[in-house]
């Protein structure tokens, strides 16, 4: 959970507490690109009649051998996503963001003094947020992929792999009741139960 406070007014206090659920497993990159749709629905879907938004997190580990002492972190995002629309989300440590032509993002740690795994493994992470919609109309099988290029000092980049959302309809059934049949449960990914009213022509 992070809370955010702040000393100037804020007219908007329920969006000052993001909630985030990850799912930890085995060996793993350690730096990543992940995105979430606001409908929390399918991973890796894309639902045009119900997502809006789209959330990403860049993750980051100084697993070298000595402190990093700046991050940068770069993204060109693809033609499907509209950067009009960015909104910036919380970061680890303190940083600046730059948005410049068609969709450049750079987030700059500067001086972030980063530890290195070996002397601390807890403190050597970081992140960066955003979130963004795509660029309207879509298409079903559309690809929303996009990568980030993460430089630790003037090492060359880590390039995260691909976070690929293929756009999709919701494939749920509008359950009705009345003189209609009713379909439950709805979704369902196993057992369908179709319940007609007496009147109906079962022919």
């Amino acid at each position: 959970v992070a809370d955010i406070a702040t000393t100037n007014t804020d007219v908007d206090l329920p969006n000052n507490a993001v909630q985030s659920a990850q799912l930890v497993t085995a060996s793993f990159d350690p730096n990543d690109k992940t995105a979430v749709t606001s409908s929390h629905g399918e991973e890796g879907i894309y639902l045009i009649d119900e997502d809006l938004w789209i959330d990403y997190i860049i993750r980051f580990q100084n697993t070298g051998t000595d402190t990093a002492f700046n991050v940068v972190i770069t993204d060109t995002l693809p033609t499907t996503l509209d950067p009009g629309t960015i909104q910036w989300g919380p970061a680890s440590h303190t940083c600046t963001r730059e948005l410049s032509g068609p969709g450049h993002m750079k987030f700059i740690f500067a001086n972030i003094l980063l530890p290195d795994s070996n002397v601390n493994e807890a403190a050597s992470h970081g992140f960066v947020s955003f979130r963004i919609r795509p660029d309207l109309p879509l298409l079903p099988g559309t690809l929303l992929e996009n990568t980030a290029n993460i430089f630790f000092d003037f090492n060359p980049p880590v390039i995260t792999e691909p976070s690929v959302l293929v756009v999709d309809f919701s494939t749920g059934v509008i359950e009705r009741t009345g003189s209609s049949l009713i379909l439950s449960p709805n979704p369902t990914s196993d057992l369908l139960n179709v319940l007609l009213p007496a009147s109906a022509d079962r022919t």
